[in-house]
């Protein structure tokens, strides 16, 4: 009788019947991902056309640069390093900014218009802890983890403070109706 043996358990040797979602993406053929970009364009003007209520939430045209740089950028930065630290850094913010500008394209019903008061400020609290893992996805040193444990925890901060504070006014919270502008900031949409 023969033994077969027991797989090794090094990192290298260790069996992966599945695969994180960034990687999955990253993956997929280059025109699944432009028919995927070209339906939630659609989506989205679907939503802006269908009737936007009030003001546009939060900094959108910000959040629109973020999901059209960041998501393209981590599919390469995926496809050439698998699992590399700041491709999937890249991956949660330009998927948290496309999901962003989708829900202020549909800011128009009360559960995306209460989202779209806060869903931006994620990515944007990601940009400082990719600029601190550049280049190769590693802290500079051991002594830099307390100022990236303060980068995260802020960010979560900032995220469910404006979370809550936008559940008390889904509608008005960081828009500007309802209030009188100076000129000089009327200039600005």
């Amino acid at each position: 009788m023969s033994v077969v043996p027991a797989p090794s358990l090094t990192r290298g040797a260790r069996l992966r019947p599945w695969r994180r979602l960034d990687q999955r993406i990253a993956d997929l053929p280059l025109a699944w991902l432009a028919g995927l970009a070209a339906a939630v364009l659609a989506l989205a003007l679907l939503g802006r056309f269908l009737g936007q209520r009030g003001s546009t939430p939060g900094p959108i045209g910000m959040t629109a640069t973020l999901a059209l740089t960041f998501a393209p950028l981590s599919v390469f930065v995926l496809r050439r390093l698998p699992g590399h630290p700041l491709g999937r850094l890249m991956f949660f913010t330009g998927v948290t900014s496309t999901v962003a500008l989708l829900l202020a394209c549909w800011a128009a019903f009360l559960i995306p218009s209460w989202a779209s008061r806060w869903m931006w400020w994620p990515p944007v609290a990601a940009i400082p802890l990719l600029l601190l893992l550049f280049p190769d996805g590693h802290l500079p040193s051991a002594r830099w983890r307390p100022l990236a444990a303060v980068i995260i925890g802020l960010g979560l901060t900032a995220t469910v403070s404006l979370a809550l504070a936008s559940a008390a006014a889904p509608w008005t919270f960081l828009g500007t109706e309802g209030r009188d502008l100076t000129p000089r900031a009327s200039l600005f949409p």
